[in-house]
């Protein structure tokens, strides 16, 4: 499989490239481009989370301790002393990384119900309605969030399968097929809960009609063509 250098880069180098595109036919601004930049190279990572020793799995706790904390703090501010509010946001920080963590650590296994494609489309659904109901973007900008998170993510599980196919020896590795996968045998239960999870996020995400009406269009599509290329330079 891929090391965490490749993964990261190549969902980096991915979303990158993505995000120009539509910022440069005017469908998204750059600052938000670089925003979508970011979030498609966690999606990069975060099917690794399921990896005791990996670094995606550090990386990835920290920064949900982190945000989580802040959120918690935030809504409390307003109502406790700054003091309070200080012990609570690294109490939650605490609690993310040393207690969290560790029941997470336990009940995942490498390779399992996180590394497949259900998965990919759950945590998208996840950060649209998190964009959409805790950062207060519209739901187009919080749909366009989501789908970058499940781009990175389905990078990640492809380059797990490509790495899989030894082309110098001409073999196929007992690893294929673990990464893009909608079901396992061996995985019945995590998979029968992660699709319960997935159909229960369908009621929470931004409005669908969205998805038709502003993101995959024809006009949209047609802006990218018209910036795609260099235009002919005329010369007198």
């Amino acid at each position: 499989m891929a090391n965490f250098h490749t993964h990261i880069t190549v969902a980096a180098v991915a979303s990158v490239s993505v995000s120009i595109v539509l910022a440069g036919a005017g469908i998204i601004n750059p600052s938000f481009a670089i925003l979508l930049c970011a979030l498609g190279t966690l999606g990069g990572i975060l099917p690794d989370i399921d990896s005791d020793h990996s670094t995606s799995i550090k990386i990835i706790f920290h920064c949900f301790a982190v945000g989580l904390a802040f959120l918690v703090t935030f809504a409390m501010l307003a109502h406790y002393s700054i003091l309070i509010s200080l012990v609570v946001w690294f109490g939650v920080y605490f609690a993310v990384l040393f207690v969290i963590q560790p029941i997470f650590k336990q009940f995942t296994v490498h390779r399992g119900s996180i590394h497949s494609i259900p998965m990919a489309i759950f945590v998208g659904c996840l950060s649209s309605s998190f964009c959409f109901y805790f950062w207060s973007y519209g739901a187009r900008e919080s749909w366009l969030a989501g789908i970058f998170v499940t781009f990175g993510f389905m990078v990640h599980l492809i380059l797990d399968e490509l790495y899989s196919v030894d082309l110098s020896n001409a073999h196929i590795k007992r690893s294929f097929g673990t990464a893009c996968k909608v079901y396992s045998q061996h995985f019945v239960i995590p998979f029968a809960i992660l699709y319960g999870l997935l159909s229960a996020s369908f009621f929470v995400v931004p409005h669908y009609t969205v998805l038709k009406d502003e993101i995959f269009t024809l006009k949209n599509y047609h802006k990218i063509e018209a910036r795609l290329l260099p235009s002919r330079i005329k010369i007198a």
